[in-house]
């Protein structure tokens, strides 16, 4: 008896396995019955019950009898694996070429009952299954497994779309791991240009099956970085013999694949992006200055879907904290594209709880590691400013393309998102970490004024948009981090050099966050930012008998990066055991773990 589907395999040992394929392949070609075999029904006929029973192929009698597992285990032995491809290529086969049809016909056969099952889910999801696949696939030359694969490929992407074909469909297909590890991978070996040209026109026929499904599991792109790369640098060699259209359908591909492209190694990705962006940059290329974006409203529509599934699935995992921003550039360049602005809320709405800035993570980094602390400052670029900038676009986008209700469900988004929140803390995180570090680089600097800059614009924009009491709803969540950025840029104002970059930046921002705050209703009489903030050490006779304005170098606390000093001594003061307090021994303890930030 055959095993159930899906079970595992018979318990004979693994050298039994070997054998009986090598008997199954020579008995087929060798009894010259090959469209029997492959072909013909066996009807078993019970006389006691006088009923005929379809008891499947001869083929399939052939693999019974033969007991040959559900997976391809037992050909760990390259011996026997070379006699097995030995055997199809022989000579001694009666008909020709039927090496090949059978070996397919074989392999066509398991798709019937368990390929999907036992191959792509039972072999290439077990790590240690798919080393002896692979190894028997360098013996295929004639490439008969890589092109029963790629048709199998195509078939379960038709099979698992929706009816909607909007994504995959809950009740049928698979996951497959194929797309996850890259069955056919160029270390299988002996892979020609006409296998990748085979395979990309392939893939290109059922495009947008091909790109749903990889948009239904961000893993499933890491398989296919490589594949991808050496397609593109295939067809690269050969542009000047391509036609435009078959160049174009290759570099729309290529495209669409950077939704997923952060997702994979990261060389690979920076090598297919950066030829997508240099490229497109300066169009190179005749007849692709509409490549860079979707074909047609329903690819828009794909791709931001696909986006928002991603995003907002249970669980979702993703290899660093800035892919989700990575991705984020994507489904809005594609609503702009087509101005296509119906799915734009539910965007707003998947993208928002990526973008917040941990402060306390941020003062971490500050404490412990100063080139961390830079690098989480810098990316606050890249995870706030890329976000304000499209959702400032989208804001400012014509009526003639955006319908009221998209913009009204767009704005409740927005507010229901805390983006303004968001925006806010991020000033503040950056403004932190300018005041504990206060001599830093142009570009943390540029930073700072890039996102000042940013907000103030969002602001101009909401408050045409919505009346003086809306506006107020809108920035509550954020006033309190407001205020504090305002106080830590008075700071910086206050310790840098006037002939510094921080200074010019601090002092035209000082500029912008007092109007911003005069647009919220708050002004400097009703909340009063002094000149400097008392020293924090509680015994500083400057603090107690003398104005603020007395003394005008502030110094931050070298633990929390937080606390300002008038001076290192009253510093040292404050740390001291004969005047513990809460805070000095939280910093002392900060700073001997760490770096101590001077």
């Amino acid at each position: 008896m055959r095993p159930a589907p899906g079970s595992d395999v018979y318990s004979l040992p693994l050298s039994v396995y070997p054998g009986r394929y090598v008997s199954l392949i020579s008995r087929m070609a060798l009894e010259g019955s090959a469209d029997e075999l492959i072909d013909q029904n066996v009807v078993s006929y019970d006389s006691d019950s006088d009923t005929a029973t379809l008891g499947g192929t001869i083929l399939e009698k052939y693999v019974a009898s033969l007991h040959l597992p559900d997976r391809i285990g037992g050909l760990e032995d390259e011996e026997v694996m070379g006699h097995i491809m030995k055997l199809l290529r022989t000579k001694d086969i009666p008909i020709p070429d039927y090496h090949s049809k059978i070996f397919h016909s074989y392999i066509g056969f398991i798709s019937i009952n368990h390929f999907v099952l036992a191959i792509l889910v039972g072999v290439l999801s077990r790590l240690d299954m798919l080393h002896p696949f692979i190894q028997l696939a360098r013996r295929d030359t004639d490439k008969i497994i890589t092109r029963t694969l790629s048709e199998v490929v195509a078939h379960e992407l038709r099979s698992t779309m929706s009816p909607d074909g909007y994504g995959m469909h809950a009740s049928s297909g698979v996951s497959l791991p194929l797309y996850q590890y890259g069955v056919l991978l160029p270390e299988i070996g002996g892979v020609k240009r006409s296998d990748l040209e085979y395979f990309f026109e392939l893939v290109w026929n059922d495009r947008k099956g091909f790109i749903q499904l990889l948009s239904s599991n961000p893993f499933y792109a890491f398989g296919w970085s490589s594949i991808f790369c050496l397609i593109f640098k295939v067809f690269e060699k050969r542009k000047a013999s391509t036609t435009g259209e078959q160049w174009a359908q290759l570099w729309y591909l290529l495209y669409r694949y950077r939704l997923f492209a952060p997702l994979v190694e990261e060389g690979l990705a920076q090598v297919l992006c950066s030829e997508i962006e240099t490229r497109t940059r300066f169009h190179e290329f005749q007849g692709l200055s509409e490549i860079d974006g979707p074909f047609d409203e329903e690819d828009s529509r794909m791709v931001v879907r696909g986006y928002i599934k991603k995003m907002t699935r249970p669980g979702a995992e993703f290899p660093t904290s800035e892919s989700p921003i990575q991705l984020m550039r994507v489904p809005y360049e594609a609503m702009h594209h087509m101005r296509v602005y119906e799915l734009v809320a539910e965007c707003v709405q998947a993208t928002l709880p990526y973008t917040w800035v941990d402060i306390a993570a941020l003062n971490e980094h500050c404490i412990h590691n100063a080139n961390d602390a830079k690098n989480a400052v810098n990316n606050i670029h890249m995870h706030v400013c890329q976000v304000v900038t499209q959702f400032k676009e989208i804001l400012d986008v014509d009526v003639a393309y955006i319908t009221p209700e998209q913009r009204s469900e767009f704005l409740h988004a927005l507010e229901k998102g805390d983006f303004i929140a968001v925006v806010s803390r991020a000033l503040l995180a950056s403004a932190t970490y300018i005041a504990g570090r206060v001599k830093v680089d142009y570009g943390s600097s540029r930073v700072w004024r890039d996102m000042i800059a940013e907000i103030e614009f969002v602001a101009s924009i909401l408050k045409k948009r919505y009346p003086p009491d809306g506006v107020s709803r809108i920035f509550s969540p954020s006033l309190s981090d407001i205020l504090k950025t305002a106080r830590q840029n008075e700071l910086i104002y206050s310790l840098s050099e006037p002939t510094s970059h921080v200074y010019k930046f601090a002092r035209d921002s000082k500029a912008v966050l007092e109007e911003l705050m005069i647009g919220f209703g708050i002004t400097l009489e009703q909340d009063p930012i002094p000149e400097a903030l008392p020293c924090a050490y509680s015994r500083c006779s400057t603090a107690h008998d003398g104005s603020a304005s007395a003394w005008r170098k502030l110094l931050v606390c070298e633990g929390c990066l937080s606390v300002e000093y008038c001076s290192r001594d009253c510093q040292a003061k404050d740390w001291t055991n004969d005047h513990p307090t809460p805070h000095s021994m939280t910093c002392r303890a900060l700073a001997e773990v760490g770096t101590r930030v001077n």
